[in-house]
């Protein structure tokens, strides 16, 4: 997961007046800056992961940003869950995160050597 990510789960948020806690993730150590190790809140050790009160862990960008929107639906920045506009919305995430994401993979696993 990537910066972009984090920063459409941030304008969501923020877009629709959510009262959201952010915490910033060191990308080199994985850990947070309150000094806890980021796999232990996401074994993957992806951002953004979104903690919900009931203590439910959301992981994935594209499903927290529908996540976020389905929170306050009047704001209409997602179509309604269940309507063939919205798996439109999810095809696109789809398209995106498996043929467009994937061109970049390589080269941030090049530089680390793998």
């Amino acid at each position: 997961m990537s910066k972009r990510e984090v920063g459409r789960c941030c304008a969501c948020a923020s877009e629709l007046g959510l009262d959201v806690e952010f915490i910033k993730v060191d990308q080199n150590d994985r850990t947070t800056d309150q000094g806890k190790n980021f796999y232990n809140i996401n074994p993957h050790g992806y951002i953004p992961a979104l903690e919900l009160e009931d203590g439910n862990l959301q992981r994935e960008g594209p499903v927290t940003v529908q996540y976020l929107a389905d929170r306050r639906p009047e704001a209409g920045l997602a179509p309604a869950n269940g309507t063939f506009a919205r798996y439109r919305l999810q095809e696109m995430f789809s398209f995106l995160s498996t043929e467009i994401h994937k061109g970049f993979i390589p080269l941030p696993l090049c530089a680390s050597g793998w």
